[in-house]
């Protein structure tokens, strides 16, 4: 699924897309939120601020949905590739 919102496109890793609507409402709706700031503003700092990851993450960025769950995401040239909207820590 790839759509044109801003500066980037926001594509989908296989997967994510189902963990995203397994979310509660309001989850849901920061995700968007978070979304549609990352086609925006790519890694600047708008709606949420986005922090480099580390490790076996490196080059993958995260904005907070929530005190668990994270948007992960990288940008190669005009895509935003978002990896995950859950938890990277392995729990749910």
């Amino acid at each position: 699924m790839v759509e044109k919102m801003g500066l980037y496109k926001i594509c989908f890793r296989d997967g994510v897309f189902e963990s995203y609507d397994e979310l509660e409402k309001k989850e849901r709706k920061k995700v968007f939120s978070i979304l549609k700031d990352i086609a925006r503003n790519g890694y600047e700092s708008g709606y949420a601020h986005a922090e480099p990851l580390r490790g076996n993450w490196s080059g993958f960025f995260s904005k907070t949905v929530d005190k668990k769950n994270r948007v992960v995401f990288i940008i190669e040239e005009d895509r935003a590739e978002i990896i995950a909207v859950e938890t990277h820590y392995g729990d749910k």
